[in-house]
């Protein structure tokens, strides 16, 4: 999928780049297909709003001379919304209509600059645009076929690792792993924004992570102990746990009518261990489990539970 600026690597000459000489600038460009979408590219707070435009020139020459397949000249360009001017080393060329698509944006160098925008179009390029205008390392990509409306950009395995995936028209799923920061995996990388497709910038559609490894651990005083999700999944502080108990097993629905341990712990950034005393709990058998909640409410899936005394198998 990855490619070296070059169809062919037998042919060395600058005819055979994904962006030829033939394809002629432009003074003036309009959008005709594709939407926008708003990203933080420089890591201020401040997002710009990126969208594809067509060259007016080429296009109106394209039309012009009939019998002659000129090609328009397509672009990505970032604006700053506050008062509308093209960014500096904006627009960039690119070699395609991104029909039915829209930009997301995310951190894929991994240099500490900032987010690029990505974006494909219908000659099956993928072009990753960083702040400066410069295309991220490792980009651009190639699928041989038509992509689908937006890529997005996650961390699957909730390792550190990011993966860019993106559909086909033709019922193709390609996915690369890209290097980055998953922090900076929260301002616009997925189709209109997030899971939901909000639209919305800003909004916080990401829960934390479940907890997988409560656990109890014995002594005079019994410690509930387990690794700290974060606000975003892996990534960051959640707000609060929620820790609840029961003399019967705990299950998603059963947890809300558990009942709520007191002294549970501010959680501390995603991947610490932490602990909590067990006290006030009764019974011959006694379940605990934990859901943590980030600032905006979002609630994570049930933790597993963990049991003392004599529980079932």
């Amino acid at each position: 999928g990855s490619i070296d600026r070059r169809f062919d690597f037998s042919c060395p000459s600058a005819d055979c780049s994904s962006l030829p000489p033939y394809r002629t600038g432009d003074t003036h460009t309009l959008v005709l297909t594709g939407t926008g979408g708003l990203g933080d590219l420089y890591g201020t707070g401040t997002p710009a709003f990126i969208m594809n435009n067509t060259g007016v020139e080429s296009i109106v020459a394209s039309l012009q001379v009939p019998g002659v397949a000129n090609v328009p000249q397509v672009y990505e360009k970032a604006w700053d919304p506050r008062d509308g001017r093209v960014l500096p080393g904006w627009p960039r060329r690119v070699d395609g209509f991104p029909f039915y698509a829209s930009p997301i944006t995310a951190d894929v160098a991994g240099l500490g600059l900032g987010r690029s925008a990505i974006e494909g179009n219908d000659t099956y390029f993928i072009h990753a645009f960083q702040a400066s205008g410069l295309e991220a390392p490792g980009f651009p990509k190639y699928t041989g076929q038509w992509q689908a409306f937006a890529g997005v950009v996650a961390d699957p395995l909730m390792n550190g690792q990011l993966v860019y995936a993106i559909p086909t028209r033709e019922g193709f799923v390609f996915t690369w792993k890209v290097a980055g920061d998953t922090a900076l995996n929260d301002s616009w990388w997925h189709y209109r924004h997030d899971e939901q497709n909000t639209g919305t910038y800003g909004v916080d559609t990401r829960r934390p992570a479940s907890i997988l490894d409560l656990r109890v651990v014995g002594g005079p005083q019994p410690l509930l102990a387990w690794t700290a999700s974060g606000d975003d999944y892996m990534v960051g502080t959640a707000d609060r746990y929620d820790v609840r108990w029961s003399n019967k097993p705990i299950t998603s629905s059963s947890f809300w009518s558990a009942t709520p341990l007191a002294g549970a712990p501010a959680p501390q950034p995603a991947g610490s261990q932490q602990s909590m005393a067990v006290g006030g709990v009764s019974g011959s058998a006694v379940y605990f489990a934990i859901r943590t909640l980030d600032g905006a409410g979002n609630i994570s899936a049930l933790s597993n539970v963990a049991c003392v005394g004599r529980c079932r198998t």
